[in-house]
């Protein structure tokens, strides 16, 4: 389809969101024009007298679909594990600290939500000190 190139293909599919194999197939097809089409997605190009590869294409845009999937799982898994306690699926410290660290150079924007617990350790032991409210005093 000469009105419809393999490029305006590729740009419908990624506007679309889908995220599948895509094999072009074209009759003649120059090396740049390839090229191209890898670069903004394509999984392969054949030529359409050469489609006895197509069913190794398939099966290896396939595989490499499946490999990515599995990969995403398994960063996903990693990620539960590591962030969230495996008996009650509740964030754990290494969540929490991560959001923290990364909160803490936002400015609060209201202290009476955020107020600070601050603790000075002494020879090995905590004493607790107070912190202020713009209202009243409160000991941490």
């Amino acid at each position: 389809m000469p009105q419809f190139t393999a490029r305006d293909a590729l740009r419908l599919m990624k506007e679309r969101g889908l995220d599948i194999p895509f094999i072009v197939v074209s009759g003649c097809i120059g090396e740049d024009m390839a090229v191209e089409c890898m670069k903004a997605g394509a999984t392969d190009y054949l030529l359409k007298d050469r489609l006895a590869r197509l069913d190794h294409s398939v099966s290896q845009a396939l595989e490499r679909r499946r490999l990515i999937e599995e990969k995403r799982q398994a960063e996903q898994r990693l990620f539960l594990e590591t962030f969230h306690d495996s008996l009650t699926g509740l964030p754990n410290r290494a969540l929490f600290w991560t959001g923290w660290i990364g909160s803490t150079s936002r400015p609060v924007v209201n202290p009476a939500i955020c107020l600070p617990c601050f603790i000075s350790i002494r020879m090995g032991s905590a004493s607790s000190t107070t912190a202020w409210d713009s209202r009243r005093q409160i000991a941490c």
